[in-house]
């Protein structure tokens, strides 16, 4: 049997070459978690004033995040379809809030000022 590492006679042994890791490409795509709460946070605020804007707030910084991932790495992010429902979402839920409440403004005006 033969010894692969064996250099030249009278030459020390060539030691092994090391094996490279694979890298993962320059941006982490970590903008699945990010989208699906941005997502948990805008279905939410429909009920519960408030965190609609958190969903909103989360949703934009996911499609930054998405933007910047696809810019360094050509691949599209994973999580950017999730931040653009939030966005959605949370924006038709803030602006049917506000309308609701000029609606509740002008009734409760009408009432009081009837008089």
């Amino acid at each position: 049997m033969e010894n692969q590492n064996a250099g030249t006679p009278g030459q020390p042994p060539t030691p092994p070459q090391p094996v490279v890791p694979q890298q993962a490409p320059a941006g982490s795509d970590d903008t699945k978690g990010l989208g699906t709460i941005a997502l948990i946070c805008s279905i939410a605020g429909i009920f519960v004033r408030s965190v609609d804007i958190i969903g909103l707030v989360l949703g934009i910084i996911g499609l930054n995040k998405a933007k910047k991932y696809q810019q360094e790495t050509g691949m599209q992010a994973s999580g950017r379809g999730l931040s653009l429902a939030a966005v959605i979402i949370s924006s038709i839920s803030i602006g049917l809030g506000f309308i609701l409440l000029v609606i509740i403004l002008i009734a409760y005006g009408a009432l009081f000022f009837a008089q």
